[in-house]
């Protein structure tokens, strides 16, 4: 890539095409609804939610702005396409991590494609070709340590991480609870957003609250001003206690929906004193980004950028073809 970054393929990015082309897969076929979904949140009856503070605060964006100084800061995303055959599906990532430096944002992509088959006559073929009853189920399986691979190996100790998507989400939480071990034993703080969330955990789960709202959204944008974050709680698995988290919710701009801020208990007590640092550089990284159709923090946005221009930069649709697939694809931008 340029000055500002760096691109990175799995070992079998390219090889798993000539692969498929000696196996004589046929041709693609459409396949709607392709996008990986990871619910934010399980089912009300087996989680318990409580206040973990009592106070709506109020940001200053101008206070964010001098705190960017004492951190170190980054932010990731991905981007993804399931390419879908009759005997099976390939699906390409690209992850994206950029981090702030003295002189501007330097970028680190790394891209992997996975062949997956139901067929075990097709995967058979060769140790390239994965056989699997469930794919979707198993690819975000693949996805969950391929994406704590890049991190722990990408963010420079000491930062904090602005990470887009869940920190619990059903199939993949026990890898993201492992994934937060990881980079938090180099000090590395991962700091979750997750938008256009339908949770009622906290309408369902307070009392006060209860059957007042219409989801913990519509609580979030009664409540809240811009500029203001609502109080903090904690959600605790009623089957796996170790599935835990604190969150509150986070209003920029007037006529959008607030969004949710969450991070492992462990890691706010680890920054304990900061906390309220980093709320006001999130706000003030909101308004820097300045996309009110779509707001959230500037490295999210530019890591974003970066995801999808380097799946496009990688021109599989060409490689497809060459391998004997026609490239009809759906394609999602993340894993929320």
């Amino acid at each position: 890539m340029n000055g500002n970054g760096y691109i990175a393929y799995h070992k079998d990015f390219e090889s798993i095409f000539q692969d498929i082309k000696k196996a004589k897969i046929g041709k693609l076929v459409p396949s709607e609804g392709s996008t990986i979904s990871i619910d934010d949140f399980f089912a009300y009856s087996e989680a318990k939610v409580d206040y973990f503070d009592d106070e709506i605060k109020s940001l200053e964006a101008s206070k964010g702005k001098r705190a960017i100084e004492e951190f170190s800061i980054g932010g990731f995303d991905e981007s993804f396409a399931e390419f879908t055959a009759i005997e099976g599906s390939i699906f390409n990532t690209a992850y994206s991590y950029v981090h702030l430096t003295e002189d501007d944002w330097r970028s680190y992509n790394w891209l992997s494609n996975h062949f997956i088959s139901r067929s075990k006559l097709v995967a058979d073929k060769s140790d390239k070709l994965i056989h699997n009853l469930d794919p979707n189920s198993y690819f975000k399986q693949v996805y969950a340590k391929e994406r704590a691979d890049f991190l722990v190996d990408a963010v420079p100790p000491n930062t904090i991480l602005f990470f887009d998507g869940p920190i619990i989400g059903n199939q993949i939480t026990h890898y993201t609870m492992d994934m937060v071990d990881k980079l938090q034993a180099k000090k590395i703080f991962p700091i979750f957003f997750v938008k256009n969330s339908n949770s009622n955990m906290v309408t369902d789960e307070i009392k006060d609250l209860k059957h007042k709202f219409n989801s913990d959204i519509h609580w979030a944008n009664e409540s809240l001003k811009v500029s203001q974050c609502s109080q903090w709680f904690h959600y605790e698995d009623r089957v796996n206690n170790k599935n835990q988290k604190l969150f509150c919710y986070l209003k920029s701009f007037n006529d959008v929906s607030a969004q949710r801020i969450e991070m492992h208990p462990s890691t706010y007590h680890y920054l304990n004193n900061e906390v309220e640092k980093i709320l006001n550089m999130i706000i003030y990284l909101m308004f820097e980004n300045g996309d009110k159709r779509n707001p959230q923090v500037r490295p999210i946005a530019i890591a974003e950028k970066y995801a999808r221009e380097t799946r496009r930069y990688s021109n599989v649709q060409k490689l497809m073809k060459e391998s004997g697939l026609i490239p009809t694809m759906n394609e999602g931008r993340g894993f929320n």
